[in-house]
């Protein structure tokens, strides 16, 4: 049986992370599709990964964010795209890049578990800052891995490198 506790403070996240998109100028209508123990936000953005999908766990007590890029990676590239992904999660603190070698499906996934603590708007706004910031210091070391101008080690370095300059 769940806790009702958890019920209340997961539908309060709801009401939260609604009152966050609903918000923010730069991001067009977000579709809501509340399926009870899952709420499901879809919006898109400007950017690599264009489509964002946030999600709320209502019971346990969990939100998660999908920045996923539009294309599957090319059947050729895979390997070397599964290869930076690792190289690339090793570098992130929050978030990380899920990839699926057998469709090319590449996207960054960023949650946290808020268990009996409201989830607060700036815990929300972080998390999908610091995803997109995370894509953006890796988009162009992917990009030379996806047009095999760089081998995945040298592309994380470069991304890390310039993020130091």
């Amino acid at each position: 049986m769940t806790d009702p506790r958890a019920l209340d403070n997961g539908r309060a996240a709801v009401a939260t992370v609604r009152a966050l998109l609903n918000s923010i100028e730069e991001f067009p209508p977000v579709r809501e599709d509340d399926r009870g123990e899952v709420v499901n936000f879809h919006f898109t953005v400007e950017g690599p990964t264009p489509h964002v999908h946030a999600q709320v766990f209502v019971p346990t007590e969990r939100f998660a964010v999908y920045f996923a890029y539009p294309e599957p990676v090319a059947p050729e590239r895979r390997a070397m795209v599964a290869v930076f992904t690792v190289m690339a999660n090793d570098e992130t603190l929050i978030g990380g890049y899920q990839f699926t070698p057998s469709t090319g499906r590449l996207r960054f996934k960023c949650s946290m578990d808020f268990t009996g603590t409201p989830l607060a708007e700036v815990l929300v706004r972080n998390a999908l800052l610091d995803a997109m910031d995370t894509i953006e210091l890796f988009d162009g070391a992917l990009s030379a891995v996806l047009d095999d101008e760089l081998a995945p080690d040298m592309a994380v370095a470069a991304a890390l490198g310039a993020e130091q300059e």
